[in-house]
């Protein structure tokens, strides 16, 4: 997985401009992501919370960006508390859609949450999960090159919620 991470990390880095746009739903994806962590949110008893009702249409490359949900949807489930629930959350304006994942985790601290996105930086995570510090690079990259913006707002103890803006 290491390799893997790392690979797209360096594909990505070197990355320009994103090619093979197409519109696609992107609700349908991200449901498609819930559902290949299935048996990690059933392990952990998770609730996950997904509007069924919500399909918006975006133009991006699909298979890039469904790299973005999956590493969210892993650290949402990885730092979570047995028994706790992930919040997927949609907001649409006539050119924009925005994503938020929470998580009512282990959360993070300032001094984390200002160096989360840089490469291979882990905060005192180590004793409890197992990551290679790649993930949330990679997400910040590729949301970049997609022309959007990605945030995160936490508080230890409290979970941590982070949101993807993305042009339609």
């Amino acid at each position: 997985r290491l390799s893997q991470n790392t690979l797209l990390l360096s594909k990505v880095n070197a990355m320009q401009i994103v090619t093979g746009r197409a519109r696609y739903d992107l609700g349908e994806q991200i449901r498609r992501c819930v559902i290949l962590f299935h048996k990690e949110i059933e392990e952990k008893k998770l609730t996950v919370n997904l509007p069924e009702e919500f399909d918006p249409i975006i133009s991006g490359n699909e298979e890039l960006l469904e790299h973005v949900w999956l590493n969210l949807l892993s650290n949402a489930i990885k730092y979570n508390k047995e028994g706790g629930e992930i919040t997927i959350t949609f907001r649409e304006t006539p050119d924009r859609v925005s994503v938020s994942i929470t998580d009512t985790g282990i959360g993070m601290d300032e001094e984390t949450v200002s160096h989360i996105f840089e490469k291979y930086y882990q905060h005192d995570t180590v004793s409890i999960t197992k990551g290679n510090g790649i993930g949330l690079s990679i997400v910040g990259r590729i949301v970049e090159l997609s022309e959007g913006s990605v945030s995160v707002s936490s508080y230890p103890g409290t979970g941590t919620t982070f949101t993807v803006e993305l042009f339609k």
